[in-house]
């Protein structure tokens, strides 16, 4: 097992600013934050193609990945030893690690390869958050689940990168999972990795059951797992669309996602359950 990574310097203040916002004053930041990212990474980054939709988390490797802009290959161990070192290794339980979604967000900076290596997570599950993204997918969200073991990611980054996702993770606090391992593909055995772990909850599916996602496997669930399209569906009916018709549901989030979070997430955020939050160790902000 793997000694503990030292917590990164972290000294964006607009980051900053919204881990040390309360949860009552959260969405209030959101305008700010995606402004920044169209500024960084074009409009295009709140309107992906709609068809994505549904496939989120966009697909993750199936074999340690060296992804730099839109080429990916695949190291053998000595060299993919070779191309981590001095990075820090962090989970990712959705989108980050898509090869894919990765290389856009790495658009914004001058670095932009990364080692990606399949892994996975003891004693816990990888659940839908409370309401769907702007870019119409419902995110992941880590909840603790005794007994279950689910597929993950273990993304080695640089400083600068490890900075720059946390400042896309909108609504997640980078933070270590105490009293859990992850174990990655190569043989690494991480404990206490670093996440970014969800504000605000997990989305109910009734009795405060979470949602775990179909598209991201595990052994020894211990809730039904769903699939997108069932979620929208869900959530449609819960918001009142008629018929609950997910695509419906779907076209109104992505024709103005800004303005449907603002009006409608701090409701959902409300109805989330709270039962099955992972042990963690949020990154010490300090105060303002």
């Amino acid at each position: 097992m793997s000694a503990r990574e030292p917590w990164p310097s972290i000294s964006d203040e607009a980051l900053l600013t919204i881990w040390r916002a309360p949860d009552s004053e959260l969405f209030g930041l959101i305008p700010g934050f995606m402004q920044r990212l169209v500024e960084r990474l074009g409009p295009e980054i709140l309107q992906p193609p709609r068809e994505m939709a549904y496939t989120y988390p966009f697909g993750h490797p199936d074999r340690p990945t060296w992804v730099d802009g839109d080429e990916q290959r695949h190291p053998e161990p000595d060299e993919a030893a070779a191309l981590r070192e001095g990075r820090i290794p962090v989970l990712a339980i959705g989108a980050n690690g898509s090869p894919t979604r990765l290389a856009t967000k790495f658009l914004a900076l001058d670095e932009r390869s990364a080692l990606l290596t399949p892994g996975e997570l003891d004693g816990a599950d990888i659940c839908a958050l409370p309401f769907p993204a702007g870019y119409g997918s419902f995110p992941a969200g880590i909840a603790t689940s005794p007994g279950t073991r689910v597929h993950s990611v273990v993304v080695d980054l640089t400083h600068e990168q490890l900075e720059w996702l946390a400042v896309t993770e909108f609504g997640y606090r980078l933070s270590r999972l105490t009293g859990t391992t992850l174990r990655a593909a190569d043989g690494r055995e991480i404990d206490a990795p670093f996440a970014f772990v969800q504000r605000g909850g997990l989305y109910d599916v009734g009795e405060g059951q979470p949602a775990p996602l179909a598209a991201i496997p595990a052994t020894g669930r211990r809730w039904p797992a769903w699939e997108q399209r069932d979620l929208f569906a869900h959530i449609a009916g819960r918001l009142g669309v008629p018929g609950a018709d997910p695509d419906a549901l779907l076209t109104t989030i992505t024709a103005d996602p800004g303005n449907w979070m603002a009006n409608n997430a701090p409701r959902l955020i409300g109805e989330a359950t709270l039962a099955h939050e992972p042990p963690h160790e949020p990154y010490p902000v300090g105060a303002a």
